[in-house]
């Protein structure tokens, strides 16, 4: 059975939490930090989305020209962030300028998991879209960890190597869902839906 979820952060505001429950999604995925930035509404649609019904986990954005160490011990100080229903999530994307990884970028992607599994007692999901997978995760060590992919306009999402096809976690479908119709401040949401 699967499970429809939304994963949100600063773009989308303080969301209503009772209005998206109504909606039907039971997991959300809510942005602490990007990079060592928290983000703004973190804090309150961390509280306000208990009691819905909605499992809750926390999303982490490490930013590659900082240090993965820093960024965790930042991230373990926000308020409750390991009191997540489900496993924590770190996003793995680049935006328009932003530095692209070297060689030692797998490596020490691979440290700063593990280390979020040992602190948080969860072994992290791992955020991406198959262009970032076939470019910069190729190592078969980060397909012990599970995916939510990122993959937009088809049928049935892409999951490239290391991950086998029908082992996925989460499938991020939409980035155009209507922000309104499920409580949030923005016009668009984005839309999840989960295996387990």
């Amino acid at each position: 059975m699967m499970i429809a979820g939304v994963d949100v952060s600063k773009w989308q505001g303080v969301i209503n939490w009772q209005v998206t429950a109504s909606r039907g999604i039971r997991r959300a995925y809510i942005r602490g930090a990007y990079g060592l930035e928290k983000d703004p509404y973190f804090a309150q649609n961390w509280l306000n989305i208990w009691g819905t019904g909605i499992e809750r986990g926390v999303t982490l954005y490490p930013l590659y020209k900082l240090s993965f160490d820093a960024q965790l011990d930042y991230w373990l100080k926000l308020p409750n962030v390991e009191q997540g229903d489900v496993a924590p999530m770190v996003d793995i994307e680049f935006n328009s300028g932003e530095k692209k990884p070297d060689a030692g970028y797998q490596a020490a992607l691979l440290k700063l998991l593990h280390r979020i599994e040992s602190e948080f007692g969860k072994r992290p999901v791992i955020y991406s879209s198959p262009a970032i997978i076939k470019a910069y995760l190729k190592l078969p060590e980060f397909g012990q960890f599970q995916l939510l992919i990122a993959n937009y306009d088809v049928r049935a999402p892409e999951i490239p190597l290391p991950w086998q096809p029908e082992l996925w976690y989460g499938w991020q479908h939409s980035k155009k869902g209507n922000g309104t119709y499920y409580g949030a401040s923005s016009k668009n949401i984005d839309l999840d839906v989960f295996r387990s």
